[in-house]
């Protein structure tokens, strides 16, 4: 069961459980990335105003490149969910983009964890 709350949250449901999928593939500009980051934004709004707690995310960054102010809006992205997250999953880093997810767990203060491929990702997330 899907629940599109915009063209980048998706609410899916693993083994009974759900889970906020970001689908941020294949961004290559600031810009792009800076819209679908305002899009969570509007979400995270939601959960804070709802009193939302223990949401599992679980990010696609699949084809993206991460660079100069996109970086900027992924990390104020994540330091904004840390009240709110139980766990986080990303798929699709390699790389740099690995650098990049210890400096995002250190603005947090929680841990998202890096997988191959979706499946597992979920099915560590629901564990």
């Amino acid at each position: 069961m899907e629940q599109q709350f915009s063209e980048t949250t998706i609410v899916i449901e693993h083994k009974g459980v759900k889970i906020a999928y970001l689908d941020y593939r294949n961004l290559k500009k600031p810009e792009e990335f800076k819209a679908k980051v305002g899009e969570t934004f509007e979400r995270i709004k939601y959960y804070t105003e709802n009193n939302i707690k223990d949401i599992l995310i679980l990010t696609d960054l699949t084809g993206s490149f991460i660079y100069g102010e996109s970086q900027k809006h992924l990390k104020e992205s994540t330091k904004m969910g840390r009240n709110f997250v139980k766990k986080s999953a990303v798929i699709g880093i390699s790389g740099g983009k690995k650098i990049l997810l210890n400096m995002i767990n250190t603005f947090s203060g929680y841990q998202t964890r890096a997988f191959n491929t979706i499946e597992e990702a979920k099915d560590w997330l629901v564990k």
